[in-house]
């Protein structure tokens, strides 16, 4: 989806622990989440010295909440099917925490932080509808098990907010920080991503 916005970027994947903390809400968890991703990521590329001009990390965590309980990526295919029952004919949100932080000179110099919502709105789904979903495999690794932009997006009977956010990072968001917050001028032109 960044490739939307003509940017280069290297993906980095954090090492960080992403537990919900004793009271923690659903969207102070999405955004603590997307800080600590972040900044682990700058201190490792501070740490290797591979800083030789200004970086931005940009890091987002995006969770499934229904009401205020945080639907994970499902254990299993029974608590696939569990979930997608839970949400069939019912509102939820969806909750990115999005960050982005410069660093240069070997430390962290600035870094801006909010939390973006979108809710969405399943059609009531029968046993049939579900277990077609469930064939098509994707339902493993996606949070509350299901992904808006894959074969689920005859379930969404309507969203309302960032459909990018939903999909995983909310581009409207994460646009405006980078032009207004950094100055960086968008391309947008497709880039190629080092990966």
């Amino acid at each position: 989806m960044i490739r939307g916005l003509g940017l280069g970027f290297q993906i980095i994947k954090p090492d960080v622990d992403e537990t919900p903390e004793p009271g923690e809400t659903p969207s102070d968890f999405a955004l603590r989440a997307a800080r600590d991703k972040a900044r682990w990521v700058a201190e490792k590329i501070i740490r290797d010295g591979t800083i030789a001009q200004p970086v931005l990390v940009i890091s987002g965590d995006t969770i499934v909440t229904l009401g205020n309980r945080i639907l994970g990526k499902p254990r299993d295919e029974a608590h696939a099917r569990h979930m997608l029952r839970e949400l069939s004919g019912r509102s939820h949100d969806v909750i990115s925490g999005l960050c982005v932080l410069k660093a240069e000179n070997n430390a962290i110099v600035h870094s801006e932080s909010m939390t973006v919502s979108t809710e969405v709105t399943f059609k009531t789904l029968s046993d049939e509808e579900i277990e077609a979903y469930m064939a098509t495999g994707e339902v493993m690794d996606k949070a509350g098990a299901y992904g808006i932009q894959g074969a689920c997006s005859y379930m969404i009977e309507s969203i309302r907010g960032s459909y990018t956010n939903v999909v995983g990072l909310p581009l409207c968001e994460l646009a405006g920080i980078l032009m207004h917050d950094y100055g960086l001028h968008l391309s947008l032109a497709p880039q190629k991503a080092n990966a």
